[in-house]
């Protein structure tokens, strides 16, 4: 799971930089950037609402 891009405190101004920088982190990762980008986009309502857990989730 990977945590930080839930977006809730971030300048909604910085929009346009999200997706490529989910590019670079799934590049980083070793995954495949579309994949990883579109994991991260689909899965933002559940991640808002702590689907999988929230911070301290065990």
């Amino acid at each position: 799971m990977i945590f930080g891009y839930v977006g809730t405190l971030t300048d909604p101004g910085a929009e346009e930089y999200r997706e490529p920088l989910a590019h670079r982190t799934g590049e980083l990762l070793g995954v495949c950037r579309p994949r990883f980008w579109e994991a991260l986009a689909g899965s933002f309502g559940e991640r808002t609402v702590r689907v999988h857990g929230g911070r301290r989730a065990r």
